[in-house]
């Protein structure tokens, strides 16, 4: 018994089956990258530091640089530790070691905002 398949029914079985394998082979292609030119690019060092302390609900974000832009020094960091706040709920310094951000559950006294002041650039960051 032989199977005879017209020229018409060949042609239209040809065409299903290429829209079938070019449904396939889209279907494990790598779509990342078209997502990405959507997507915001990531963030800095700095802006992910600031989100961890915004996590934490302080009532007062402080970010402190040195005046010369140049990275903190480890008698910076001691300098920062003996004219802050000892309840002061967190720190973070950037990986760079150019910012040092703080998180309080309180406002510094004016005291320690003169006296990083003298060193420092001082930044409240709390409503940014």
């Amino acid at each position: 018994m032989a199977c005879v398949v017209s020229l018409k029914t060949f042609a239209r079985a040809a065409r299903l089956s290429a829209v079938a394998l070019a449904v396939l082979a889209g279907a494990g292609c790598d779509r990342r990258g078209a997502r990405t030119t959507n997507s915001r690019p990531p963030k800095s060092d700095f802006e992910r530091s600031i989100d961890t302390v915004k996590r934490g609900q302080y009532v007062k974000i402080y970010v402190i640089r040195r005046k010369d832009a140049e990275p903190l020094q480890p008698d910076d960091k001691a300098y920062l530790r003996a004219n802050t706040p000892m309840e002061t709920g967190m720190w973070i310094v950037t990986k760079d070691n150019r910012t040092a951000i703080a998180g309080a559950g309180f406002e510094f006294e004016p005291k320690h905002l003169d006296a990083l002041s003298k060193r420092f650039t001082v930044e409240d960051y709390t409503n940014k």
